[in-house]
């Protein structure tokens, strides 16, 4: 696990000030990091959840990747987040320098298998809530850019 005091500054507030959208059959909603999510709420008891995370394989370690191979590495994990129910969506900088990355929402997936799934993907960091539906950010790659 990568320790916060181990990210640059910039990097960790870019991740704590990024929208995490998901698209949901009842509408698209916004996760932000340490906020309560209404909808989340809902989403864990419409599917007798108490856990969720939120994941990209898109640009491991924090570096632009090709289309392509962003591409590819979700797939990889749209197969690997199997069985879980998941939902699209996309991490979006709200000062628009990084395009929308592709992501998952993942109900009811324990939060060890997620931190796997982080290490695998080598993202810096993933989104896990609780019950309390409060995304928090997790720190799970290995090194920093």
């Amino acid at each position: 696990m990568v320790p916060p005091s181990e990210v640059p500054p910039e990097k960790l507030e870019a991740y704590r000030q990024a929208l995490y959208r998901v698209e949901a059959l009842e509408g698209p909603f916004l996760l932000k990091v340490d906020e309560p999510s209404p909808e989340l709420t809902s989403l864990l008891a419409l599917h007798g959840a108490t856990q969720a995370a939120y994941l990209t394989a898109c640009n491991p370690l924090g570096r632009r990747a090709s289309d392509k191979d962003n591409h590819r590495w979700q797939q990889e994990l749209e197969a690997d987040l199997n069985p879980w129910v998941i939902l699209p969506g996309s991490g979006e900088d709200p000062r628009g320098e990084w395009d929308p990355e592709p992501s998952f929402l993942a109900l009811g997936i324990p939060p060890e298998k997620a931190k796997e799934l982080g290490k695998k993907y080598r993202q810096l960091a993933i989104l896990l809530a609780g019950e309390d539906a409060i995304p928090r950010l997790v720190w799970s790659g290995r090194g920093s850019s």
